[in-house]
């Protein structure tokens, strides 16, 4: 469920996916948001990705450029208790994906899939982690996004959840941390080294006993040594494990943190008052969202609640979300909307912000700048719900717009019409109605059309859509209608967003938009008088 990744060079040569909190990524938010942050503003989350069109049991979602074109791509680790096949989905830069496929031919139970270079070539490699009776995948990149197993990991017979990975002997090679949540017998959690160029085995070192779902690694005594953390998932003591070298994580350096009966699903290590001691944020199912403050002589403080657990808390990431230099965080939940909480910069006063829908449940959550526009992004994995991409911006835009994907069936051409697509229709036309109006530059961000009044037909479409319905409906009928029109009037062209690049054409005028408008009006008018 430590989903939180944006592509990095570390020193040792390693390219990996890590926490987004860290401070490398802040300059690509800040740019854009400085006035926000200096006004104590915060960013909106409400243009939606749906990434497919069914729900599944997704457990986990990991960012980072995997075929090397530099957009960013994303990986679902999908299955949890149930077998499903992994997915590999392309950015196109802007926020949409260009291609989906299979990440390997197994169907299998996963909970996480890590993007790391594991074999040293600058590509990003996956790690798969699975519940048994399924084996543990590597999976290594050609450099150009597809994948081949190279190896397992551990013993498909442990009831793994989550995987971390992070160099903890110090070789420069990153090794996998697995975290085991055991029914039966002695519960144990595994270091699994890297065996050089990315291959792993069975001969794993076991480091502690306590029940867990996922497991946090950083330097928490500055050693220059990779610490993890185990928050116990099942009414325990939750501990850091101290990395002693030759030994790694010994009982006998381990700190305690937390109730005695900790219910805790995941944690994050980050430092949010900026004492230069690293903090635990933790997220338990009975006690709700709470912070752990890291202590000069190496211990934590008593929790200081942020959130009770009314609404249990099932997934978390931490990150800098509005610029000011803070960081955030972001919970998710079981059927309720999920929350950023802005820090102020004691790292004990937040301002809550929902964002998302009640549906189903978020297991994990991936932050980046996908669309490139200086605002982070958040990749949502939820089980009985779609998973879904929430795209950050700035305050003020009017109402969820969520772009959906498209499927055999909305592209059939006899779908049901409403007098509200006739409305729609006729709406758009009249935004669109001379060239002083027209923005003929659509990049599919509505926003800074509507503040300067220059609409193009993709969001002249979406304004009418919201004035019509009060919502955005990426896939109504009235605006498939008005898609069929393009591809009609545009044979032989292959347009990855019809309404965009039609719109962009150089040849196009706004003659030919009101043209492409009346076609669909006049096919929606036709069905509605023979309905």
């Amino acid at each position: 469920m430590r989903g939180t990744h944006f592509v990095r060079f570390l020193p040792a040569g390693m390219l990996v996916a890590v926490a987004s909190s860290a401070p490398a990524y802040q300059a690509s938010a800040q740019k854009a948001k400085q006035v926000e942050a200096s006004t104590r503003t915060f960013p909106h989350f409400e243009r939606v990705i749906e990434l497919e069109t069914a729900a599944a049991t997704t457990a986990n979602v990991s960012i980072g450029d995997v075929n090397g074109d530099g957009n960013l791509d994303l990986v679902l680790a999908k299955g949890r208790h149930w077998p499903l096949v992994d997915r590999v989905l392309l950015g196109d830069g802007h926020g949409q994906t260009t291609a989906a496929y299979d990440l390997g031919k197994a169907s299998d139970r996963t909970y996480s899939g890590l993007l790391v270079d594991l074999d040293g070539d600058r590509d990003l490699d996956v790690v798969i982690s699975n519940d048994d009776p399924d084996p543990k995948l590597v999976y290594l990149n050609d450099g150009k996004g597809r994948f081949s197993v190279a190896s397992t990991f551990g013993r498909s017979e442990w009831e793994t959840r989550n995987a971390s990975v992070a160099d903890v002997n110090s070789d420069g090679q990153p090794d996998i941390i697995v975290a085991n949540r055991t029914s039966r017998g002695a519960p144990a959690n595994y270091v699994c080294l890297n065996r050089g160029l990315g291959r792993f085995d069975a001969d794993c070192q076991a480091f502690s006993h306590e029940p867990a779902t996922t497991i946090t690694t950083a330097d928490f005594n500055r050693d220059g040594k990779i610490d993890v953390v185990v928050p116990h998932r099942d009414r325990g003591q939750s501990y850091v494990y101290m990395n002693r070298g030759q030994t790694l994580f010994p009982d006998s350096g381990r700190v305690a943190f937390g109730p005695p009966d900790a219910t805790i699903r995941m944690t994050e290590a980050v430092d949010l008052d900026r004492d230069g001691f690293l903090d635990l944020v933790a997220i338990d199912e009975n006690r709700g969202v709470g912070v752990y403050f890291g202590r000069r002589d190496g211990t934590f403080s008593p929790i200081v609640g942020i959130a009770d657990g009314k609404v249990a808390p099932y997934a978390l990431a931490t990150s800098d979300l509005n610029g000011d230099g803070f960081i955030d965080i972001v919970v998710g939940h079981i059927e309720a909307a999920s929350t950023v909480y802005f820090n102020d910069g004691s790292g004990r006063h937040y301002s809550p912000v929902a964002f998302g829908e009640a549906k189903g449940t978020v297991y994990g959550f991936a932050i980046a700048d996908i669309d490139k526009d200086g605002y982070l992004d958040i990749a949502a994995a939820r089980s009985e719900a779609t998973n879904v991409v929430y795209l950050g911006g700035p305050r003020g835009s009017a109402g969820q717009v969520v772009l959906s994907p498209t499927n055999e069936e909305l592209e059939r051409r006899d779908q049901p019409v409403t007098k509200e697509d006739l409305l729609i229709l006729e709406r758009a036309a009249h935004l669109l109605e001379t060239e002083a109006v027209w923005n003929r530059k659509d990049d599919r961000e509505c926003e800074d059309d509507e503040a300067s009044g220059k609409r193009s037909l993709f969001c002249a479409l979406t304004k009418a859509c919201i004035d019509v319905l009060g919502k955005y409906d990426h896939r109504r009928t009235a605006l498939q209608e008005v898609r069929f029109a393009v591809e009609d009037a545009t044979r032989g062209q292959d347009f990855e967003h019809r309404l965009r690049d039609f719109n962009n054409l150089p040849q196009t005028t706004l003659a030919d938009v009101h043209r492409i408008l009346q076609v669909a009006t006049a096919r929606v008018q036709s069905r509605l008088k023979i309905k």
